[in-house]
């Protein structure tokens, strides 16, 4: 069963749900600005081979598709009933996944958080392993879903790890 959210695909059974959030139509916008200025640059230093400039140009047009190819492209987040939880973002080349485990896992919560000038919710993992200091992983922080995005994912996550809604001491 698929359930369509506003900015996530939501997936969920009894015993697994699975939140996927991708770029943001902006973010593609500007993907696409940014391969336009690297074809510029090339052409203006395939044009232009005497001058110092081109060089430069030619450097330039190198960078943008390494920062295009770390840009992330996908987000989700799986819990699995019993076995633990799952962020990955994945990348143009590749992914990169966290995986926090069911006995180490100490709650799910949606953090008011501080960015430059304005306020953003994110949605954290708290692992807390024996004799070890509390971890914090942030689910979408790339994405940054709105909080009405966030919402039912944190209770269907809560539901699916089987979590009560009392407070949890780090």
């Amino acid at each position: 069963m698929t359930e369509k959210s506003q900015d996530a695909d939501v997936e969920r059974h009894q015993a697994v749900s699975a939140y996927h959030v991708s770029a943001r139509a902006t973010e593609l916008y500007s993907l696409l600005l940014q391969t336009l200025v690297c074809a510029a640059l090339v052409y203006f230093a395939c044009t232009h081979r005497a001058r110092p400039a081109s060089a430069l140009c030619l450097l330039i047009a190198l960078a943008i598709p390494v920062r295009q190819a770390r840009l992330v492209r996908k987000e989700s987040l799986i819990a699995l009933r019993g076995i633990g939880v799952q962020l990955s973002a994945q990348t143009w080349l590749g992914t990169r996944v966290t995986f926090v485990d069911a006995t180490d896992l100490s709650a799910i919560v949606l953090l008011e958080s501080i960015r430059g000038w304005t306020i953003i919710w994110t949605l954290a993992v708290i692992e807390q392993r024996p004799a070890r200091e509390a971890r914090i992983h942030v689910a979408f922080k790339h994405s940054l879903p709105l909080l009405a995005t966030l919402t039912p994912i944190w209770r269907g996550s809560r539901s699916t790890m089987e979590m009560s809604s009392k407070r949890h001491k780090v």
